[in-house]
């Protein structure tokens, strides 16, 4: 690795498309006290974060870094830009397609790395679609929700303790070993 290696006193480090995204995150979780454990660093959009991608796992080489983006229209394409990119940094078992519950990359010399595609690691969407599955039962808040993404959760427009939100704060547990407070 050499001299091309920054060093970085913060370890828990996901990587996110947007600001909308990043707010999101944070609310989640600081709804599960992890909040001061995880830093939530947005990238304005796909393109940056993929072009961003090989010198942010140089800077954080000893450490271990999360990213999450949009699976969009077609999980299929988005998964292998990703994964080519991931290849070509020099992660070799990439799997084909993304494991539901978020992959885990464990590759030596190299940070492991968790990656989550938006809504659930299965389907086609985005953020907006995960938010969806946040929403309690027979709630009539969520066209107000969709306007204010930002407050959603902290708001209380969201449930926080929704499956889908419980198994994206598992899938952060296990990247950087944390538990709840």
């Amino acid at each position: 690795m050499g001299n091309d290696v920054i060093k970085d006193d913060k370890l828990n480090y996901v990587l996110v498309e947007g600001p909308d995204d990043a707010q999101v995150f944070f609310h989640l979780l600081r709804y599960y006290g992890l909040d001061t454990q995880v830093t939530i660093q947005q990238k304005e959009g796909i393109d940056n974060l993929l072009d961003a991608l090989e010198v942010e796992l140089k800077r954080r080489a000893e450490t271990r870094l999360g990213i999450v983006i949009d699976a969009d229209i077609d999980i299929a394409i988005r998964w292998q830009s990703l994964r080519h990119k991931l290849i070509k940094a020099g992660y070799t078992a990439v799997p084909l397609h993304p494991a539901p519950e978020g992959t885990m990359l464990i590759q030596e010399g190299r940070p492991m790395v968790g990656l989550w595609l938006m809504p659930d690691n299965t389907i086609p969407g985005m953020l907006e679609d995960f938010m969806s599955l946040l929403i309690p039962a027979g709630d009539i808040l969520w066209p107000i929700a969709q306007d204010i993404v930002q407050q959603a959760i902290t708001k209380r427009y969201l449930d926080a303790s929704a499956p889908h939100a419980q198994q994206f704060i598992r899938w952060i547990q296990k990247l950087f070993d944390l538990e709840t407070v």
